[in-house]
């Protein structure tokens, strides 16, 4: 974690003071802002790396990529990975539709290519540290549920510049909007990865298919009215409830994450 902290938050410290404020929200970023933002982006995948090799040689590097080759379960829970977010944010949609907000979906082809290949670079440059390294050798450490949730309060944080450079125009209102869209998200995402993750034998593939549709999701998915910082809290509140009330009914209805801590407590013992 302080390796993938340092990396990521190295490369974007300059991008905090370079950046104007509504940069990302008009869209006009220069491909500097780009290049430097997907390069920090690769912290934790690179932090994983590292680490492997580092503790346990080729060996571990093979441990931690090996999530990659993971098969033995059934092609639904590709499909699950693929699906998942793409309904919630339906799900999103239709609320808002409901409540009277005009919703809008003008992408541009700009946008419609970085809504594909920022994702590859997000899900990769992030998932083979998060769940390849991270997940499983906290798991057995901590037991599931609470590896999940560990893991997405840090993934949330370690979000905090990239965040801060996309809502520092809303002044302090910057601080409940980074706490919906940094810790609380990601933490309600982290949990339903875990799931997947366990479902699927551990595989590491699913993880970087469910990631890339996050991304994808947040540059692609319908716009909607907006009236100043205020009205974009509301509107996030509501997507982060749907989001939330998702990870509660995995987590209420499945036995995977307590049925696999209690495997992993036995192997320990």
């Amino acid at each position: 974690f302080i390796i993938a902290f340092a990396w990521s938050w190295g490369w974007w410290s300059g991008l905090i003071f370079s950046t104007p404020s509504d940069a990302i929200l008009t869209g006009n970023l220069p491909p500097s802002f780009i290049f430097f933002a997907l390069l920090g982006g690769f912290g934790p995948s690179v932090s994983g790396i590292i680490v492997s090799l580092l503790s346990d040689g080729r060996d571990g590097l093979k441990e931690t990529l090996g999530g990659l080759k993971k098969t033995g379960f059934s092609f639904w829970w590709y499909a699950v990975s693929m699906l998942a977010v793409p309904l919630m944010v339906a799900v999103q949609t239709g609320i808002h539709a409901a409540a009277g907000r005009s919703i809008s979906f003008e992408v541009s082809g700009l946008m419609f290519v970085m809504g594909f290949v920022w994702p590859l670079f997000s899900s990769f440059g992030e998932e083979i540290g998060w769940r390849g390294f991270a997940l499983p050798k906290m798991q057995k450490r901590y037991g599931v549920l609470s590896a999940s949730l560990i893991l997405g309060l840090v993934w949330g944080l370690w979000h905090l510049p990239s965040d801060y450079i996309a809502y520092s125009s809303y002044g302090w209102r910057f601080i409940p909007m980074f706490i919906l869209v940094g810790p609380v998200t990601l933490t309600a995402h982290s949990a339903i990865m875990s799931f997947i993750y366990n479902k699927t034998n551990g595989s590491l593939l699913a993880m970087i298919i469910y990631h890339f549709t996050i991304t994808a999701m947040a540059i692609l998915s319908p716009s909607f009215s907006f009236s100043g910082p205020a009205d974009d809290i509301a509107k996030t509140a509501v997507n982060v409830s749907v989001l939330v009330a998702a990870a509660l009914l995995v987590l209420l209805f499945s036995k995977t994450m307590r049925n696999k801590s209690e495997k992993i407590n036995e192997t320990e013992a």
